[in-house]
Parts: structure tokens; sequence; C-alpha cells
């Protein structure tokens, strides 16, 4: 049960709505659904080049993913360019790298442009291997990184409480503030010619000349349409077979003033963690967060507890300021997926597969898309392109993923089947119990109400279930959550939990 509510740190105390829902039938050139950091890059580029352009958005721009982020802008993924070059070839590595830098220079750019409040800081990333067992892979990834262009050094030392054996630097990156350069970003783009409506829920396109965008608010016809909503929730694609959904808890703890830390780091030891310096009006906070894990695979009160614990250790702080649990989803292959949703359908457009580094990777996804529109690439033709498969090197991948998603249809049935009385659950207490018989997810609020829900995600009718901490339902198959009165938070199911009488 719950002892704290969750809060993000970036959005504490965030501007109100920018703007209201779809007012009806709306005609433009691109549709785009989702109002995160890809969504919102494109809606700028293209609004840039003249093209009228209607963004729609079920809750708050930036407020979802790219404001739960740890706000890292850098080309530093961790362990990735050596795999690459093995893996893709040098050509698509150098590709993935250098749209990464492309990435940063926009974030930037835009920054200055329209001189959003959002803290941009230079900062050097780390990857690091604490205890040493990952020496001969960082070792390898300078090797490999160099060779891509990239003014990597091979590192034993930072300005950081946490020492370690070896590490890969890469200077001159950034961090930020994420929700308020998206916020900013939206206030820059919102206009005649290119509008944003929040409080707007797409739930079906019907491909066409134009294509229809079913909302909750009414039909938008565009010519070309962008699915930037983490996940695509048009399963046409196929998308949810080849990527896997992670799940991260981050922690915001006020970080004592004597504390020397410069620079954004990540430990490729296990278990893995990350963390940075926010320097705030009210004194340094360290952003941390644990390692990744399937949404409903672990405790979340366990995850949470190790990540207090873990400030306390390393860092000196017990005052939390903030925590929260942020999703993103891995590529079968580590490339982003960008491009069309199918073959058949070439103005529907989709990115995905950011592998927990989103706001570089979906800021170029982001351009990727707008050249694609606009004429000036076509994204099919690159290392990225949406329709690959790329069994050679993911075959292995892509067979876990899908094999996964099978277990768990099954096996949760089967817990089901012996789960407790929805009547025994304790105010706060949430899970998947036995009413009258049959199985439901079942939540009593804190006034003592039971609230009481189908148990399938109205994704693809896997059991969800639930996060004690964060009081949501969690899809284990597809990384769908909804709050905990079944209303839906984010995709890829577009429809709420079905309530029970």
């Amino acid at each position: 049960m719950a002892t704290e509510e969750e809060q993000p740190y970036w959005t504490a105390g965030a501007p109100s709505e920018i703007s209201a829902p779809l007012p009806g039938l709306t005609r433009c050139e691109v549709a785009i659904i989702g109002g995160g950091i890809v969504g919102l890059t494109v809606a700028e580029r293209l609004k840039r080049a003249g093209r009228h352009v209607v963004l729609v958005e079920n809750g708050r721009v930036g407020a979802q993913v790219t404001g739960r982020s740890t706000a890292k802008v850098t080309a530093l993924h961790g362990l990735v360019y050596d795999d690459l070059i093995r893996k893709h070839g040098f050509d698509s590595a150098k590709a993935y790298a250098d749209a990464n830098l492309d990435a940063i220079k926009y974030v930037e750019e835009r920054t200055r442009e329209f001189s959003l409040d959002c803290d941009l800081t230079p900062a050097a990333a780390y990857t690091i291997s604490e205890q040493g067992a990952q020496h001969e892979a960082i070792d390898r990834e300078v090797e490999a990184a160099q060779r891509l262009g990239l003014p990597v050094e091979r590192v034993t030392e930072a300005s950081s409480p946490v020492g370690f054996d070896s590490g890969v630097m890469l200077p001159d990156q950034f961090q930020f503030q994420p929700y308020r350069y998206a916020f900013g970003l939206a206030r820059a783009v919102h206009s005649d010619n290119a509008v944003i409506h929040e409080g707007t829920r797409a739930y079906s396109i019907r491909a066409g000349q134009p294509n229809e965008v079913v909302t909750d608010h009414g039909m938008i016809n565009a010519d070309h349409v962008v699915i930037a909503t983490n996940l695509p929730f048009m399963d046409r694609g196929l998308f949810f077979t080849k990527v896997s959904p992670r799940q991260h808890v981050v922690l915001a703890a006020r970080l004592p003033e004597e504390t020397a830390l410069e620079g954004m780091f990540l430990n490729v030891d296990e278990p893995r963690y990350s963390f940075r310096r926010h320097q705030s009006p009210e004194g340094p906070v360290l952003i941390l967060t644990g390692a990744g894990s399937r949404p409903g695979h672990h405790s979340a009160s366990q995850r949470l507890s190790d990540l207090k614990r873990l400030a306390a250790e390393r860092f000196g702080t017990t005052d939390v300021l903030g925590w929260w649990f942020n999703e993103d989803y891995d590529s079968a292959d580590r490339l982003p997926y960008v491009g069309p949703l199918t073959p058949v359908t070439p103005e529907i457009l989709v990115a995905t597969g950011f592998s927990a580094w989103g706001l570089t990777n979906g800021t170029a996804s982001a351009q990727m898309l707008a050249s694609h529109i606009l004429g000036d690439a076509d994204v099919t033709k690159t290392p990225f392109s949406s329709s690959r498969w790329n069994l050679r090197t993911a075959g292995r991948k892509l067979l876990d993923i899908n094999l996964h998603v099978g277990r768990e249809f099954v096996t949760d049935r089967g817990k089901a089947l012996g789960s407790r009385d929805a009547k025994t659950l304790v105010a706060g207490e949430g899970g998947i119990c036995r009413r009258h018989g049959r199985s439901v997810a079942a939540y009593r609020d804190d006034e003592g109400a039971l609230h009481l829900l189908s148990p399938r995600c109205t994704h693809l009718n896997c059991y969800v279930s639930w996060n004690s901490e964060a009081r949501t339902w969690e899809c284990p198959c597809h990384g769908s959550v909804f709050a905990h009165d079944g209303r839906m938070i984010h995709g890829p199911a577009v429809r709420d939990m079905k309530r029970l009488d």
C-alpha cells in the first residue's frame, strides 16, 4: 500500500493546459497524435515549412513520457555503438550517431530561438562500470564511438560520489527540464496553421484520401497522419510484436550542497542505475533511476524502496522531493522504427522503439518523419525503416518478446484462479481478486468504496497487474497503463477498462 503519492518532479506546479479539446470535424494537411517530444518536434518542423498541422494529445502536452524522463540530452546511450556496428554494420551505426547528434543540435537551437525556460545546461555524459565487470565492453565502446566520429574519451575518474573502474565520457552534451522544454515548444508551435488540442483521445484511423482520425471529440481529415504515442495504438503495424515495454522508477531528492557531482552518469554494472544533478532555485537535486523492468513483473514497493536506499547510501540524501514511474519501449535490434505504419498505408507514419533514450532518439525520429512528409528524404531507405524485421540480428529477441506475451496471457489467468476475495482489500489496496466467482481488478479507495473492473487490458485482453505505489493498473504484455478507476493513461490501449457492477 502506498505511503506517499507518486509525483513527477518535473511537472509539479506545472502550467495548466494550453489549449481546448478538438472542436469537431477538422481538415488539415498533417494530423499528429501525441504531444510528447516526437509529436511536438514534427509539428514545429512542419509549421516552419508552412504546412497546416493539427496535433491532438490525450492529456497535457509533454506531461507523460517526455515529462517523466531523466532529461539527458546525449548521444552516449550506454553500450550501444559497438553492438550496432556488429549487428548492422558501420554505416547504420554512423547514421544512428549522426541522427542523435543532429537531435542535440536541434534541441539547443530551438531552446535559443524560442527562449525556452527549460534550464538547458551543458554537461558531459558518462557510461561507467563501477566494479569493472564491463571493463572490456567499455574499451570496445570507446573504440567503436571514436571510429564513428564521436569525441569520446576513456576515463577512470570524474566529479562524482560514485567511483568507478572504467568509463567512457562524451563531452558537450546537455541536460534540461523536459516538461518545460515540451511546454515551451508547444507554446511556440500553437498558432493559426499549427493547432494543438489537449484532452483529445484518438481511437482509430481509417486510411484513405484523406485519412480519417477518429477521436472522442470529432474527426480529423488529413493527407498525412503521424502516430507519436510511444507505441503505435494501430495494431496492424504489428509494432507490439517488435518492441518490449520497459518501466523505470525515478526519484528526485535534495542533494547535499557539498556533494561533488558534475555530469550525467549511467552505471552499466548490474543492477544498473542512472544519476545526475539538477540545479533548482532551492538548491541541487539528485535525479536517480534504477534498473528497468517489465511492467507488473517486480514489486513496485521494493523497487522504490531500493532506490531510496541507494540515494541514502551513495548520495547521502533521504529528502525525497518526488518519485514516479515511466515507460519506454526497447527495439528488438536497438534501432528505432521510423516510417509508414504498413507498406500499404504510406501516409500514416510512426516512430517507436527508442530504448529509453527518447529525448534524442525521439527528436531524431521526428526530424526524419518531417523530412519524409516534406519530400526532402525517404525514411524507408534508411536503417530505421519501420518495415524491417532483421531476423538475422534480432530473431531471438523477437521470439523472446512474443513468447513472453504468450506466457503472460496464460499464466496470469491461472494465478487469478487462486486470488483472494475482493472484499478483503483494505483502503488504498488493489489487485486481481475474486468476486462472486469471477476474476476482477479490484481497488478500495481511501474512503472505503470498492471499485471493480474487468481485469483484461483493452488492448489485447492480457490481465493487468496492480502497481501498489503509483496506484495504477499496468499491462505486463504491452505496457498500457490505466488509473485506479480504469481510465486509460497511455497505450497502446485506447479504451478505458470496463467497469463492473
